[in-house]
């Protein structure tokens, strides 16, 4: 299915700002860092481990994922490369369009947010693997 692909920028890890005190923690998310208009956003709560999430790449969305649980995974994969990112407590992962992923959870109501450039559009996803 590489016909459909189009090149696309590789994912970005980026640090977040934590303040952690007796209180607990605060996490903070600068939107400079995150360089599109938010239209959507959504949570993905894991029942089961074993079970993947996402599958598929977008054509025009840009997503930021990121979560307050100790880690998730993801891995990506583009015309060029395939590559898993672990993605830990603050911390979160900027993916460009084309790039297809899969998210694996640790634990069991382990809680990812998604922020989306765009609005939920069923014709947007690609399911098919690049490689």
């Amino acid at each position: 299915m590489r016909k459909i692909y189009q090149k696309a920028i590789k994912p970005k890890l980026i640090k977040l700002q934590n303040f952690e005190d007796l209180r607990g923690r605060l996490t903070s998310i600068d939107f400079q860092e995150i360089d599109f208009k938010i239209k959507r956003v959504f949570t993905i709560l894991c029942f089961d481990p074993k079970m993947l999430r996402g599958e598929h790449a977008h054509k025009t969305c840009w997503q930021f994922l990121y979560s307050e649980a100790e880690s998730f995974e993801v891995t990506y994969k583009n015309l060029d490369e395939t590559e898993t990112v672990r993605v830990g407590r603050g911390s979160g992962l900027i993916i460009p369009p084309w790039n297809w992923i899969s998210v694996r959870f640790e634990n069991k109501g382990d809680l990812v947010i998604v922020i989306c450039s765009e609005v939920y559009d069923p014709n947007e996803y690609v399911k098919s693997e690049p490689i």
